[in-house]
Parts: structure tokens; sequence; C-alpha cells
């Protein structure tokens, strides 16, 4: 019942990391998940696209990483073994208190989610130059767009192993994503967006009176 105009949005606020135009490709080429494992995160999409991108691209260094922790990781360690992925090709690094340095790492984040609020793991990814691959649910389509990431829909699985390849395939597109990320996540969720724009609605509200 509230007017339109009487409602400001606060958003997140993550780190901003140095310019992503420095980010080189690692060896092997590292693709990140991050999340709790649980069944909304889904990280069995994430288990499956790495079984599939191991199989298409046999002759490329490529290394799947989940960071996290929940009540699915024992499922998911038993299905990444029946998938035959081994630990060279999927790692489960567990709790990651350095953060920063897993997303400095790393060069593609794919995010699986059923649903999602504000994604930190995707605003932190993209504030680190990242370039991301997602479902396209509530919070995360209204941070991806088509000039910042790939969007695919929850029930496509073919589609987000799709775009995953094509980001893998081509650092051209890894690093025009990432830069327009973090040019997003630098102009609204930054410490220094905070700050504009608290200042902004106590300026409004301080003129009402």
């Amino acid at each position: 019942g509230s007017a339109p105009h009487s409602v400001e949005v606060v958003r997140n606020v993550v780190e901003i990391a140095a310019c992503a135009k420095s980010r080189v490709p690692h060896q092997p080429l590292k693709i990140l998940f991050v999340g709790r494992l649980d069944a909304n995160k889904r990280a069995d999409r994430f288990v499956r696209l790495a079984s599939i991108l191991t199989a298409r691209f046999p002759k490329l260094a490529l290394q799947f990483q989940i960071a996290g922790d929940g009540e699915l990781k024992t499922e998911l360690e038993n299905q990444a073994r029946d998938l035959n992925l081994s630990p060279d090709k999927l790692q489960f690094l567990g709790v990651c208190c350095k953060m920063g340095e897993i997303y400095r790492q790393a060069d593609i984040l794919i995010s699986t989610s059923e649903r999602e609020g504000s994604p930190n793991a995707v605003l932190e990814a993209m504030a680190y130059g990242l370039p991301v691959a997602a479902t396209n649910v509530s919070g995360t389509a209204e941070i991806l767009n088509e000039k910042r990431g790939l969007l695919a829909a929850p029930d496509d699985e073919n589609e987000l192993v799709n775009h995953a390849a094509e980001l893998i395939l081509n650092r051209e597109t890894r690093l025009r994503f990432g830069q327009a990320g973090q040019r997003y996540a630098r102009q609204y969720h930054s410490l220094e967006s905070l700050r504009r724009n608290l200042s902004g609605i106590y300026e409004r509200l301080i003129g009402t009176k």
C-alpha cells in the first residue's frame, strides 16, 4: 500500500577487486560454483555440467571447483564419483574463508540456483571480473543481462552447458562480460555506491521535513 516514491532500495555491497583487464587465463581453466550445498542451489546441475564439458572438450585443460558446504555434500561427491569425475577434474573446496583468493584464481562462475534473492556469489564474482553463466531466476536476472553475462532457463540444463562452453572457448567473451560485470558491481554494489545511496536517502528525508 505504500506509494512507489516512498520506497528506497539499498543494494548489497561487495568488495571490488582490481581491474578485470589484467585477468590472464589460468592453466587449467577453472570453472567455479559458490554456494551452500542444498536443494535450492542445485549444485547437482554443476556436477552434471562438469561431466558433460569434460567429455565434450577432452583436449582442454579444465578444472571444476565447488566452494561451499552443506547437507548434500556427500550426495554430490557420490554423484561426481558415479560420473567418473576425479578430484583433479572436480574439486570440493569446502568452506573457504578467503573467497577473494578463490575468485582471483578462477576464470568462470556458474550459478545453478532454483531461486535467488540478491545472489552475493554472482555479485562477488562480477566484482572480481569473472564472467558468469547462470540460471534465469528472480534476483539473478536483476543483476545479469545480455551485456553482462549469460542466462539460461532453470529447467534447460543444455542451455546452461552451452553458455558455459561459449565462455570456455572464447576468451574475448569472458573478458567482455568480466569487464562489464565489474563496472556494474562498482557502480551499484560498492562501498562508494552505498555511501552515495544512503547520503541521497538522508538528504531527501531531511528535505521533506
